[in-house]
């Protein structure tokens, strides 16, 4: 098959006067992609930590708060006060600011998931 007629139309010039051909740099593109890709993988990794330890964060809080002493019956979305009281700890209805009595621990509400949420107020 003959060439000639058709060298407008080959990707590479035919004649000594053409640009030369210039190979991809491919060792480049694939360094760049790399550190790029790392990044990716290093932030999606940290989000992932930061997500787990807030988990066994609440599960922790969660444990604690239903192993404590309380009388009651808690309800969904209510907050409620827990308390070291020296040996256990105790949920209860009064405030923190109520009630001096034991040491403060925290402000936990009680989800539909059945889990407890600790509140800053």
């Amino acid at each position: 098959m003959s060439t000639v007629g058709n060298t407008a139309l080959l990707p590479y010039g035919t004649v000594p006067s053409a640009p030369p051909i210039e190979l991809p740099k491919v060792q480049e593109f694939k360094d760049d992609r790399t550190r790029n890709d790392k990044h990716f993988f290093h932030s999606e990794i940290n989000q992932i930590n930061e997500k787990y330890q807030k988990l066994i964060a609440l599960a922790n809080d969660t444990q604690m708060v239903y192993n404590a002493q309380y009388n009651f019956v808690p309800k969904v979305g209510f907050t409620y006060y827990l308390y070291w009281t020296g040996a256990h700890y105790l949920l209860s209805m009064i405030e923190s600011w109520k009630w001096d009595k034991y040491q403060f621990v925290g402000a936990y509400e009680l989800n539909s998931d059945n889990v407890w949420v600790k509140r800053d107020d």
